[in-house]
């Protein structure tokens, strides 16, 4: 019988023992694989077996896959500087957390999960700045030439996306973007 969870894990260990002497700390759970960055300004992506599907989780983000191969994939690009985890904050309340991944046009969100409710207009309103935190970080670089991934994508000259930066960085507005992204 097909276990796709199992599965996810399985194909995330094959795809980080390729990046050998890479900065992590992979552990083997049962159900999960924790994948640890052994550098500052780095966070955990988890992997977790599900039976049926897979769950990808990092920082307050986290989405169910029902492909393997999309959820390890998920896994090691968390682990490069071209997808980052944005977590939006009405006041000191988280509201939303989703995915950007870097593409011709910019950073592209996809991917989103929700802690109000996207359907409560109510629950998505307020008077003060809503607070956006992205978290990036730089433990694997990409495994192809990043200009054939996503083709059109501005680099500098390391090869990076456009005024990267590599930890947290922090923007205000006066909407919300997560509501935005159902």
């Amino acid at each position: 019988m097909s276990n796709p969870g199992s599965e996810a894990l399985d194909e995330c260990e094959a795809i980080l023992s390729r990046f050998l002497g890479a900065p992590l700390s992979i552990e083997r759970r049962a159900q999960s694989l924790v994948v640890t960055p052994t550098q500052i300004d780095t966070f955990p992506v988890t992997i977790y077996d599900e039976g049926d599907s897979a769950m990808v989780a990092a920082e307050r983000w986290h989405c169910h896959y029902d492909d393997p191969m999309q959820a390890a994939f998920c896994v090691m690009w968390l682990l490069t500087p071209f997808y980052r985890v944005v977590l939006e904050f009405k006041g000191a309340l988280i509201a939303a957390a989703w995915l950007e991944r870097y593409e011709a046009e910019g950073w592209a969100p996809f991917e989103p999960a929700y802690f109000l409710n996207p359907d409560v207009n109510s629950e998505w309103q307020h008077d003060g700045d809503w607070i956006r935190v992205m978290r990036s970080q730089f433990v694997l670089p990409s495994p192809w030439p990043y200009e054939q991934v996503s083709p059109g994508a501005c680099l500098d000259e390391d090869g990076l996306p456009l005024n990267c930066k590599i930890g947290i960085a922090t923007e205000t507005g006066r909407e919300p973007i997560g509501l935005t992204l159902k």
